[in-house]
C-alpha cells in the first residue's frame, strides 16, 4: 500500500465506520476505509469476497448489515468487557 501522510489520512477517515457504525480505531480500520470506504471487518465480511462487484458499486442490503451490525456489535462487546477486568 501506497504511504500517505497521517495528516492527510486523518482528515478523510470517520470515527465510525459508515456501514457497520462500529469506531474505526485500528491501522488496519484505515488501510481497508482507504481501500473499501467501510472498516476491516465490513471490508473481511461484504467486500472482499465481491471485489468486482463492490467496485461496481455493490452493497449489502439493509437486512444483511443489520444481521452483521449484531454479531459485530455482540463481539465488540464481549472485548470490551474483557478489558473492564483488567483496569
Amino acid at each position: 500500500m501506497e504511504r500517505i501522510h497521517m495528516s492527510i489520512v486523518s482528515n478523510k477517515i470517520p470515527i465510525f465506520c459508515p456501514m457497520c457504525d462500529i469506531m474505526m480505531g485500528t491501522g488496519q480500520d484505515t488501510e481497508f476505509f482507504l481501500t473499501y470506504g467501510v472498516c476491516k471487518d465490513c471490508s473481511i465480511m461484504f467486500a472482499e469476497p465481491r471485489k468486482k462487484k463492490w467496485k461496481e458499486g455493490w452493497r449489502p442490503s439493509e437486512k444483511e448489515i443489520k444481521e452483521f451490525k449484531s454479531t459485530n456489535s455482540k463481539r465488540v462487546f464481549s472485548i470490551l468487557s474483557q478489558i473492564d477486568n483488567y483496569i
